[in-house]
């Protein structure tokens, strides 16, 4: 199901790295899953105006310190993510985005532990500063 309210209006930056711009990042809700690992996310791509960017491109982070890209949340299974709570999603893109509006699509698949697997989608413009 595609949801505008799953990714926030609110958090959308570029994100900073040794004064280079390295990519952005946003917040994402999980509206139907209540205490989910994020080990059991199989797939993550997120569209920025269009272009697709996944694998090592996406981080995800439940505590806003920790990022971990899919290759990597395997080994965390005590890493959840709870209802009602954002995610940080950072997508590294060089050079960012530029000022003003831009259409945000996220993508996430998950198998869940005692349910089917299924996607969540959430779509946004979100204005970058």
């Amino acid at each position: 199901m595609l949801f505008s309210n799953m990714i926030s209006q609110y958090g959308a930056a570029n994100i900073e790295k040794n004064g280079e711009t390295i990519g952005i990042q946003f917040e994402f809700e999980l509206p139907d899953l209540p205490n989910a690992s994020i080990a059991l996310f199989e797939k993550v791509q997120v569209y920025i105006d269009g272009e697709l960017f996944e694998g090592k491109n996406i981080k995800i982070s439940t505590d806003r310190w920790n990022f971990f890209g899919l290759d990597e949340i395997l080994d965390f299974l005590e890493v959840r993510w709870g209802y009602g709570k954002r995610a940080v999603i950072r997508v590294l893109k060089d050079g960012g985005v530029t000022s003003g509006c831009h259409e945000i699509k996220c993508l996430l698949t998950y198998r869940g532990e005692m349910q089917p697997r299924y996607d969540s989608i959430g779509c946004r413009k979100l204005t970058f500063v």
